[in-house]
């Protein structure tokens, strides 16, 4: 870590309690105050760290939005639309002037970002090698204007304002969710979601979450660790390159009519989680760093006693089960962040 930046990083900080997580990479974390100061912590990079010294100057005057990047930060996207990052040179470059949101893939794909101008709702792209903006809608998709955009460690997917989700990128494990395992250079509809209107989504390393206007979680993709949490060891183990719907299980759900709806979803390189509008905490997948938190049996549900300070160390979870109540509470969580191997939830 560069000491200069982050005695300025320690300054601006001072001694305010962190109250969300912006970003969550291989093994950092951006952290926002209750004052809305910036912090950088962990096995951070110079580069990460020099970014968020340029990005504490630069959100005085320009709100941050969005923290963007796949196994370590790549840039951010402010109020004005500007998307910030580092040029090839280690200099502030801005990307773009007018965005409304932006996602960047991995190492492995050259950091390919994209972002979604604010006035047409076109995608534009660049990568770390070729840093200059380029238009990336072929015609066929000329018309579509895009609101949202997920990316995994070598996959996007993009949500057009008519709800209809459209994936693209690497798919040899069936994440771009169109019913094979071939690559697309180019955005393209997810026809087996079409008719249902999506909200929101996640990428994982190599697989998709999906979620629906009425509540519902759709997966596809790899599922070597149960992530998709599409059924038991065995017959659930298998990958999908079809969109799953996901079945709770309404056991543990308190409400009257057991029905689960969900609000948010979230996920790192192998693992799923999702918050219900109860404000409750499901995870699926892999678990051997704790990153699935406390699962809860039907004895747990209704004598909680369990540490928030013990690591949870679950193997692979093939369904969805519901965090387990911390301290004799219950987990209410209104924020969702999930690092490539971990979870940060708050309340």
């Amino acid at each position: 870590m560069d000491t200069a930046a982050g005695d300025k990083i320690k300054k601006a900080v001072g001694r305010s309690v962190p109250v969300q997580v912006l970003f969550a990479g291989w093994a950092s974390l951006v952290l926002e105050d209750d004052q809305g100061k910036l912090t950088i912590t962990g096995d951070e990079s110079s580069s990460e760290v020099e970014l968020i010294c340029e990005l504490s100057e630069l959100v005085v005057a320009d709100p941050l939005v969005k923290c963007y990047g796949w196994e370590s930060l790549q840039g951010f996207l402010l109020a004005s639309g500007k998307v910030v990052g580092l040029g090839r040179s280690g200099s502030k470059h801005i990307f773009l002037e007018k965005a409304k949101d932006v996602a960047a893939c991995g190492l492995s794909a050259d950091h390919l970002t994209v972002a979604i101008d604010k006035d047409s709702g076109h995608l534009f792209q660049w990568t770390a090698s070729k840093p200059n903006a380029q238009l990336l809608q072929p015609p066929w998709i000329e018309n579509i204007k895009f609101d949202r955009i997920w990316a995994g460690e070598a996959h996007l997917l993009a949500l057009a304002s008519n709800g209809d989700l459209y994936s693209w990128g690497s798919g040899r494990h069936g994440q771009l969710g169109h019913g094979d395992l071939v690559s697309e250079e180019h955005p393209k509809v997810i026809e087996s979601l079409q008719g249902i209107r999506i909200t929101s989504a996640a990428c994982g390393s190599s697989f998709s979450i999906v979620l629906s206007e009425t509540g519902d979680v759709y997966t596809f993709g790899l599922n070597d660790h149960g992530q998709l949490g599409i059924g038991a060891e065995g017959a659930g183990k298998s990958n999908t390159a079809f969109a799953q719907l996901i079945e709770f299980p309404i056991g543990n759900h308190d409400e009257e009519d057991n029905d689960v709806n969900i609000v948010k979803v979230a996920c790192g390189t192998a693992h799923s989680v999702v918050i219900d509008d109860q404000g409750q905490v499901w995870s699926c997948g892999w678990g051997k760093y704790g990153q699935l938190g406390p699962q809860e049996t039907p004895t747990e549900a209704s004598t909680p006693k369990l540490s928030s300070r013990v690591l949870s160390v679950i193997p692979d979870q093939y369904t969805f089960q519901r965090v387990a109540r911390l301290e004799g509470h219950s987990v209410q969580a209104r924020g969702l962040v999930c690092g490539l191997w971990n979870t940060f939830l708050w309340t």
